[in-house]
């Protein structure tokens, strides 16, 4: 299986950049950039990263794409997941988000995959990301002290 390293010394450059520990599962960074969809990484289980662009349509946040990356493999990050728009959600291994992966993948799709996912970090560097993206602060929903009643 073909793994990720440019897409993970993106994350983790990022994450770091923006003092976000990636560790920690519910961790997450979305960044904003004038010209391009929103871009969020977020941290799902102990083993799971997902990356994605969003884009808004009528309210609805769409995923293009959302490439969810199994963590845990000492050779690096593999992508295990992907969702877009046109094509929908494809799972591309059994097990990863939780467990260790299992044998019986589809190879060919899994390896383009990857390779989609290594242009697109290319792409995160080429596009600037890494010094125009600006951190997107979240309203923290339970700290009622400034909201007047």
């Amino acid at each position: 299986m073909k793994t990720c390293p440019k897409m993970q010394a993106v994350v983790e450059s990022l994450t770091a950049r923006h003092d976000v520990n990636l560790e920690m599962i519910g961790a997450r960074l979305r960044l904003d950039m004038p010209g391009f969809d929103r871009l969020c990484i977020e941290r799902l289980t102990p083993s799971a990263v997902s990356v994605a662009h969003y884009f808004e349509v009528n309210g609805d946040l769409t995923p293009e794409p959302d490439i969810v990356f199994y963590t845990a493999d000492t050779a690096g990050w593999i992508p295990i997941e992907i969702a877009q728009s046109l094509t929908g959600w494809l799972q591309l291994v059994q097990g990863g988000f939780t467990s260790p992966l299992q044998t019986g993948t589809q190879k060919q799709v899994l390896d383009d995959v990857a390779d989609f996912a290594e242009l697109w970090a290319d792409n995160l560097v080429a596009q600037g990301w890494l010094e125009k993206g600006v951190k997107h602060v979240y309203r923290d929903y339970y700290h009622f002290a400034d909201i007047a009643f």
